[in-house]
């Protein structure tokens, strides 16, 4: 294939060669590239803004609703603080509309700040939900060595991820940190690493879901309030399912061609991925706000359910009417519909479920558990 120079019969730059020939039918387009960076922005900016919501809102349950801090708000406040500066989006073009004056010591060297700080900034999230654990749970032998065990294995794994990185891509003397993201040892050590990383994720995942529901399951709660606590906590099964679909990214990344393109999609789901996180380990304060302005919330929907009935059956009656019917039917049907004859009905039903029999475990132990999981779920702290 005859060179840009012979082509043109003037001289070009080598730094505006593209990285690979289109394949067949593909147009390359070095002036004007398709670009895939508006996506991560977007995405960036969505989860950026939910993220920050959650956070607020969860500083709003602890500072006044519960006036009680933890250990676990801290690492999230902190988590929340590197998110927003992890989530920034590389190049986002295809291989051959990528030049290689596109690349550049300072990129590549960026770019391996952001994949290092990917380990400590999950383990954060992670170490959060153990924390919240053993705020909840500790009373409880066996759960405080899986947490402790968990916090071991998962932090050592993490935490030493910018030294994995480094020590595979950092160049030796008389090379390039540039030259470095072209060698096989960076390249399919990075891939490599990354597989590992979505392996861990996946499977720390599924361990912080399970914990906690035996110790949970062992509360001595109504069946109802019992039942929401296990939902809080299952929440976390978003953050699994993200998980697995993040690690099958990562194997179909690693057998695929026009690599500056797709990465795009892995990168999408590192920020969902970390953002989700974060905010699943918001959840119980998420719970607490919600139950602290129930009434409001009620009271709100009340009025406006009320004003929808209301409006349906003046369009009934009017329609009743105009076909000659009876005008008993329209007063019937509004204190059938009306507030009043709803309120009250289900109010007893909380009550009744209210016994507390003891479990043959240490009455100590669940009463200090019962006593932590009501001052993280309910609006009030228990004295």
């Amino acid at each position: 294939m005859a060179s840009a120079q012979e082509l043109t019969g003037t001289l070009v730059d080598p730094l505006d060669f593209p990285l690979a020939s289109p394949p067949p039918g593909a147009v390359q387009n070095l002036a004007n590239p398709e670009s895939r960076a508006y996506q991560i922005y977007a995405i960036s900016a969505v989860f950026l803004a939910l993220t920050i919501s959650f956070l607020l809102i969860r500083l709003y349950a602890k500072l006044y609703i519960q006036r009680s801090r933890t250990w676990d708000d801290s690492v999230i406040s902190y988590t929340g603080v590197i998110i927003t500066v992890v989530s920034e989006p590389g190049g986002a073009k295809h291989l051959w509309d990528t030049t290689i004056g596109d690349f550049s010591d300072k990129g590549f060297i960026e770019e391996l700040v952001v994949v290092a700080l990917y380990g400590p900034v999950i383990f954060l999230v992670k170490l959060a939900l153990f924390l919240l654990y053993l705020h909840l749970f500790g009373r409880l032998r066996w759960l405080r060595w899986l947490v402790w065990l968990g916090i071991l294995v998962t932090g050592c794994f993490y935490v030493s991820g910018p030294i994995v990185v480094f020590t595979l891509c950092a160049p030796s003397p008389g090379d390039s940190w540039l030259g470095m993201s072209f060698k096989s040892k960076c390249r399919n050590g990075l891939q490599d690493y990354g597989f590992a990383q979505g392996t861990m994720n996946l499977v720390s995942d599924f361990y912080l879901l399970v914990v906690p529901i035996p110790a949970v399951l062992a509360l001595q709660l109504p069946k109802k309030k019992k039942i929401g606590v296990i939902a809080i906590f299952m929440t976390g099964f978003l953050a699994c399912i993200v998980s697995t679909v993040a690690l099958g990214l990562r194997i179909t990344y690693n057998k695929t061609a026009d690599i500056t393109w797709n990465v795009i999609t892995l990168y999408i789901m590192t920020i969902v991925e970390m953002n989700v996180g974060l905010m699943v380990a918001c959840m119980p304060s998420i719970a607490t706000v919600f139950r602290h302005h129930a009434d409001s919330i009620g009271s709100f929907l009340g009025r406006i359910s009320s004003k929808l009935r209301s409006l349906s059956s003046r369009r009934d009656s009017a329609s009743y009417s105009r076909r000659g019917g009876g005008g008993g039917g329209g007063a019937a049907e509004k204190n059938r519909f009306s507030p009043e004859s709803s309120v009250g009905g289900g109010g007893s039903s909380s009550s009744s479920s209210s016994s507390r029999p003891r479990s043959s475990r240490t009455y100590v132990e669940l009463r200090d558990m019962n006593t932590a999981v009501d001052r993280s779920l309910a609006p009030a702290a228990v004295a």
